[in-house]
């Protein structure tokens, strides 16, 4: 394995685990439910064996007529103490089989689907520059500051507010462009956001005149503006553009043989 592969697989590993902990409201609620499940399941299992216990010692009290001596009272009273420790050793069990199987799934889900995951996967694939990454907006949700804390912890020191990572997309689009050429900006994004991203960056980037372009994989307009255009500029989304049509949009590019400025992650 040589270093690209071994840089890939711990880009791919980092990824995947910042995606897994993502979901740990998801994890926690299934890991509750077998927890309960399991649980209920050892209550149960105890009342029927008690019941079993409780028959057999009716038949047995009928069939004798002295009395139970202080040794079987003493049995009696063990099962008790056994139902208790049954009820958490199964809750435990059911907890942790939860965490184990809901991250399990997840990571199969993470590794056969076709959504693009890391924002540096484009260079690491195509060799692509990364403009910059605007950063999601927060929604209010339970205990949103777990959600905060790992956004920090994955982002290190290079996370930034929105309008600072729009004056860093916009700054190296000045870098790296020509003066006076035409940009075409698209991607596999909503309009709405290739919209807003256009929006912003637009008034940033004097000397250079960026042209909106839908998708290009179900939009023949795109195609036409390819054509004409200096460059290109590809706007993509992280956990929602696919790997499949990105790829296209490269093979359009390719072999019309126009430059990529580089790419901005949503």
């Amino acid at each position: 394995m040589n270093y690209r592969e071994e840089y890939e697989l711990e880009i791919d590993l980092r990824d995947l685990f910042f995606d897994i902990v993502y979901q740990w409201r998801i994890i926690l609620l299934a890991a509750v439910i077998l927890a309960v499940a399991a649980g209920a399941y050892a209550v149960r299992s105890n009342i029927v064996s008690q019941s079993k216990e409780a028959l057999m010692a009716k038949e047995q009290q009928m069939h004798e007529s002295e009395q139970p001596d202080e040794s079987t009272m003493t049995e009696s009273g063990a099962p008790e103490e056994i139902q208790k420790l049954s009820i958490v050793k199964y809750a435990v069990l059911g907890f942790l089989g939860g965490v184990f199987g809901a991250v399990f799934l997840y990571g199969i889900s993470y590794i056969l689907s076709d959504k693009i995951r890391g924002e540096r996967e484009l260079r690491e694939r195509y060799g692509y520059y990364l403009l910059g990454t605007v950063p999601k907006a927060q929604k209010k949700r339970l205990l949103s500051g777990i959600d905060s804390f790992l956004q920090r912890l994955e982002a290190g020191a290079g996370q930034v507010a929105e309008e600072e990572a729009y004056g860093i997309i916009s700054a190296n689009i000045r870098n790296l462009a020509l003066e006076n050429s035409t940009i075409l900006v698209t991607g596999t994004v909503e309009s709405g956001k290739l919209k807003k991203l256009i929006a912003q960056i637009m008034a940033r980037t004097e000397g250079v005149t960026l042209v909106e372009g839908a998708d290009m994989n179900v939009t023949a307009s795109t195609l036409e503006r390819l054509a004409s255009c200096d460059a290109v500029i590809l706007v993509e989304e992280r956990d929602m553009s696919r790997r499949a049509r990105i790829h296209r949009e490269q093979e359009s590019v390719a072999i019309l043989k126009k430059t990529v400025v580089g790419y901005v992650m949503l």
